[in-house]
């Protein structure tokens, strides 16, 4: 028999899953219902700029500066002092982060437009920088959050801020205020880090006011410290938000907005639901790593690949069942020929790989050997950065995703032979 506080801890840890669940299923039907009024009013080449305007701004993940990844481990072993020492800052390294990625990507952007190397309308261009640099600094938020085992609520964040988006965009179809891709894009970003900042320090129990001085004095030694998840950062930047993005690059904004539907279904609820589990497995797997070592640890990995995995074939024959009546409610006007297309067998493959991927990253990280998905990473980046824009050049969408399936693929053939060796032998 279970002692109490196991039966507890179930308890709890059951409690937090299906809570998750039914607030990322809130977070799921707000998006479907604002996909749907943004489709109708933009169609098929406007909502592929919109697209694309989202890839640029989610380009600023980085801006935690890796901080946000230290600071989860940190408060997955720290005692309460330690935990209230971490938090103390957390605003002022926000804005440090948030100043400093603004001015990094607007630079960036900057150079770029006047080379012309991308096509951006300037009008735009500080608030497209201001927005991404902040929905990469408000990682780490949600990386404190996961730290300290409130990981689950970050799903009820999300519900709220998709409730009150969705109120936005239904206000401004009644009053029948058009909008541009540019502004949906922007106001989108724009609520998003609003309302996970205030919520986020509403549950951290901490200020929203930063003491900079404060922040100042340390937030050069944590990123230091932070480096390593700095360039994990941005080596994933090119192995999960290049896609899109270089889709909008070469101009072709039918097919981004294709695939963008297709790909935020699948991200919207069968990566939402395994992230679930990723988020509750890692800090389970630091502290059982750091406790009793390797011992039982293959399970615990095992259990969280299988449930993934299993959620994503469930999901693909769902979705290939209903694509030709669920689609055109999401989007009306949907050409159902482009579903009969090679290409969405290809964006399946390429889903599974990606997963399993992702769920032998959370494993390296949360046992802290980032160095692994760092050096297979590097190598996947450099393929993709190098190829993927030639790719889909001469062969479109469906090069596209053949490129992804194969680089992916080669790189989990190195995940399967670097995660035998260390439960073999160790690192």
């Amino acid at each position: 028999m279970l002692p109490i506080h196991s039966h507890r801890f179930l308890r709890i840890t059951g409690n937090s899953i299906f809570a998750s669940f039914i607030a990322r299923g809130i977070w799921i039907v707000t998006q479907f219902l604002v996909t749907r009024i943004i489709f109708g009013d933009l169609q098929t080449d406007n909502y592929g700029i919109y697209a694309f305007i989202f890839s640029f701004i989610a380009l600023g993940i980085f801006c935690d500066f890796g901080y946000g990844r230290t600071l989860q481990h940190r408060l997955s072993e720290s005692n309460t002092k330690a935990i209230e020492s971490d938090l103390e800052n957390l605003c002022g390294i926000f804005i440090v982060c948030w100043t400093i990625g603004t001015t990094l990507i607007g630079a960036i952007l900057l150079i770029a437009t006047q080379y012309k190397l991308i096509k951006i309308n300037l009008d735009y261009l500080p608030l497209i920088a201001l927005l991404g640099a902040g929905y990469g600094a408000i990682q780490i938020y949600l990386r404190a959050l996961n730290g300290i085992d409130h990981g689950s609520r970050i799903y009820f964040i999300q519900a709220i801020f998709g409730i009150f988006f969705l109120g936005i965009v239904l206000i401004a179809k009644l009053i029948s205020y058009s909008l541009s891709p540019y502004q949906y894009g922007c106001l989108y970003y724009g609520l998003y880090i609003i309302s996970h900042f205030l919520l986020a320090s509403f549950i951290l129990k901490i200020s929203c006011r930063p003491q900079i001085d404060s922040a100042l004095k340390t937030i050069l030694t944590k990123l230091y410290q932070s480096r390593l998840f700095f360039i994990y950062i941005l080596i994933s930047i090119a192995t999960t938000q290049l896609d899109s993005f270089y889709l909008g690059f070469a101009g072709r904004y039918s097919d981004l907005a294709y695939y963008s539907l297709v790909s935020k279904i699948f991200l919207a609820v069968c990566y939402s639901f395994t992230y679930v589990f990723f988020t509750i497995s890692q800090p389970k797997i630091t502290r059982h790593f750091g406790s009793k070592g390797s011992e039982g640890l293959q399970s615990l990995f095992m259990l969280m690949l299988i449930k993934a995995l299993i959620g994503v074939f469930l999901f693909i024959a769902i979705f290939q069942l209903l694509k030709y009546q669920f689609l055109p409610i999401i989007a009306p006007g949907i050409d159902l020929d482009q579903l009969d297309d090679l290409w969405i067998f290809w964006f399946y493959g390429y889903f599974i790989l990606r997963i399993s991927l992702e769920c032998f990253e959370f494993f390296f990280i949360a046992i802290k050997q980032p160095k692994m998905p760092i050096k297979i990473g590097a190598c996947l980046a450099l393929c993709i950065a190098l190829c993927l824009a030639i790719i889909i050049k001469y062969y479109g969408l469906l090069g596209m995703l053949q490129g992804l399936c194969l680089f992916y693929g080669v790189a989990l053939i190195f995940y399967l032979f670097s995660i035998r060796k260390f439960f073999l032998r160790g690192f």
